[in-house]
C-alpha cells in the first residue's frame, strides 16, 4: 500500500512539475493515452483495485508515459469518468429470482465501453482543451 502511494505521488509530482512547460503531445498520442487510462481505470475499478495492486507488485510502469502525455488534470478526468462508468454497471435482469440473472456482465460491459464512440468523443474533446491550455 505504501508503494502504491509513493508511485501515485511520484506521478502527480512529476506531472505538476512540468505543467508550466508541458510539451504539447500530438493528437494521436494524446487520444491513445487518454483511452488507455480509461481502460485501465475501468478494469481496476471492476477488479476492486486489485489490478493496480498487481501491476505495482510487478513494477509495471505502463501508465507513466500516458500520464505524461495527458497531464494530471486530464488523467484525473479520464480516471474518474471510467470508474464512475464501471460502478454504474447494472445486473443483467434486476430483481429476478434466479441467481444467474442478478449477476453483472462486467467484462462484456468493459469491451463495449472501451470501443465506444463516447470514449472517442471525450478523448477528442479533452485534447482540444489540452491543446488550448498548453499553447505557447
Amino acid at each position: 500500500m505504501k508503494a502504491l502511494k509513493l508511485l501515485f505521488l511520484y506521478v502527480v509530482l512529476s506531472c505538476s512539475a512540468c505543467s508550466t512547460k508541458h510539451p504539447l503531445a500530438k493528437k494521436k498520442e494524446f487520444i491513445s493515452a487518454y483511452k488507455q487510462i480509461t481502460q485501465y481505470s475501468y478494469l481496476d475499478e471492476i477488479a476492486d483495485g486489485k489490478l493496480k495492486e498487481t501491476l505495482l507488485k510487478k513494477r509495471d510502469v505502463s501508465l507513466v508515459p500516458q500520464v505524461e502525455f495527458v497531464g494530471e488534470i486530464f488523467y484525473s478526468e479520464a480516471d474518474r469518468m471510467a470508474r464512475e462508468k464501471a460502478r454504474a454497471i447494472t445486473p443483467l435482469l434486476p430483481n429476478e429470482a434466479d441467481d444467474f440473472y442478478s449477476r453483472k456482465a462486467y467484462f462484456n460491459e468493459y469491451l463495449l465501453f472501451s470501443k465506444s464512440a463516447f470514449i472517442d468523443s471525450l478523448a477528442k474533446k479533452s485534447y482540444k482543451q489540452y491543446k488550448n491550455k498548453f499553447k505557447y
